[in-house]
């Protein structure tokens, strides 16, 4: 799947875009594709990250969507905002990618929901002050550097209405030491698209870098951005969890992610530890 993305011209780059970001436009041809000829697998019944440890603690801090006019930052295949339409929000979305929106469009016609999409960065909304009631964003801010965190979360403050709220999932990384151990072990297979090496194999970990488009966050980091907003919460999730490379019982991930969850209720110390966040900036 993943080959073709891997390559990308650096005269075939739009503007506003790096090589790597490139990348995605690259995945959404592909996705445009896949939709066409099974249209029926990108319905969207539910939430679509359901299975996700964090998938409750998510839809608790969104809410109601009922009537709610929201913004889907990076939407990616418009899958979160295909869900909110359904709950009877306003939608409308984002991403940088014209190819990825494309591709969007799609499994919305599919789902025969409507939804703007617009390319657009979000460090410079295209929107005026006050236009949502909530912005969501599904592992996006770690695709930006720390600069552009700020800039886009004082933005995402802007065009959020008095007592808005925006929600993000992100990846974090809060220990250097716990990071180096656990990167010692590959991950993924070079075949499926994603493959990271062992960070001892120093010539593979350099190019591993070199090509990977997004970063480590913290949660410090997450705090300190979201200055602007009155409050700031975050709830951690993944420990042990991490494993899930070896496991691939269903049943077996799922008594997993409640052991993480028990351990974070009977240890919060480890949170430090946690492989993602949920954090709500409230306006």
């Amino acid at each position: 799947m993943m080959e073709s993305c891997l390559t990308v011209n650096p005269e075939d780059v739009p503007d506003g875009m790096t090589s790597k970001q490139c990348v995605w436009d690259e995945f959404g041809r592909w996705s445009q594709a896949e939709i066409k000829g099974s249209p029926e697998t990108y319905m969207v019944s539910g939430f679509p990250f359901s299975k996700e440890p964090w998938a409750q603690a998510f839809t608790q801090s969104i809410n109601s969507l009922n009537g709610k006019s929201v913004l889907d930052v990076g939407c990616g295949l418009g899958y979160f905002s295909v869900y909110a339409a359904k709950a009877g929000a306003r939608v409308v979305a984002i991403d940088l990618q014209s190819e990825m929106l494309q591709a969007a469009r799609m499994v919305a016609q599919i789902n025969g929901i409507e939804c703007e999409f617009h390319r657009a960065n979000m460090s410079r909304l295209p929107f005026a002050n006050d236009s949502f009631d909530i912005v969501v964003g599904m592992a996006i801010l770690h695709h930006l550097s720390k600069p552009d965190v700020v800039t886009a979360l004082k933005e995402v403050h802007r065009v959020l209405s008095d007592g808005g709220r925006a929600v993000f999932m992100e990846p974090v990384e809060n220990s250097m030491t716990f990071n180096f151990l656990q990167n010692i072990l590959p991950a993924g297979r070079k075949e499926s698209g994603y493959y990271r090496p062992s960070r001892l194999s120093t010539k593979a970990w350099s190019r591993y870098l070199a090509e990977v488009e997004d970063r480590d966050m913290t949660n410090e980091e997450l705090f300190h951005a979201g200055a602007p907003f009155r409050d700031v919460r975050l709830r951690a999730f993944g420990l042990l969890n991490r494993l899930d490379r070896f496991i691939k019982s269903v049943r077996l991930m799922s008594l997993v992610n409640s052991l993480d969850h028990y351990l974070f209720k009977c240890f919060p110390c480890l949170k430090r530890f946690s492989r993602d966040v949920i954090v709500e900036y409230q306006k």
